[in-house]
């Protein structure tokens, strides 16, 4: 046998197919999702300074159009549906959202630690989604 075919031999159980085994990097015991950080640095109106912008190009932000209001209001509209989005998929549980509306590093940097502390060894997820901002530098 093959290193690769061995591996996978040792993967499985020899009592069921190897389609309904657990595959090893499966968590033995399930982490519950406690938080749910939206950080959007949507930078309405901006346009990153490194980049052409293709014409045409998506507009729509969580099906609204930003350019149809005004930017605090669509920050806000945005950050609004995307949780509502987050809490239809997450239905049962009852999740800690924290909303971060073009924030700073100093900002996003809080907000990570203290949803970090709450959730103590529980799982939270991070959603960013930034736009109108330079690429990152080495």
């Amino acid at each position: 046998q093959s290193q690769q075919q061995q591996l996978l031999h040792n993967n499985y159980t020899h009592s069921s197919p190897p389609y309904l085994a657990t595959p090893t990097w499966r968590l033995k015991e399930r982490m519950k999702t406690v938080g749910v950080c939206l950080i959007l640095a949507l930078n309405i109106g901006t346009d990153p300074p490194d980049l052409n912008k293709p014409t045409p190009c998506a507009k729509l932000q969580c099906w609204l159009d930003p350019t149809s209001m005004s930017r605090a209001k669509a920050k806000e509209r945005i950050g609004e549906r995307l949780e509502q989005q987050y809490a239809k998929w997450q239905q049962r549980s009852k999740l800690k959202y924290r909303r971060a509306l073009d924030p700073t590093v100093d900002t996003v940097r809080e907000l990570c630690y203290r949803m970090r502390e709450t959730a103590k060894n529980e799982r939270v997820l991070l959603h960013y989604n930034g736009h109108g901002v330079p690429r990152p530098t080495a």
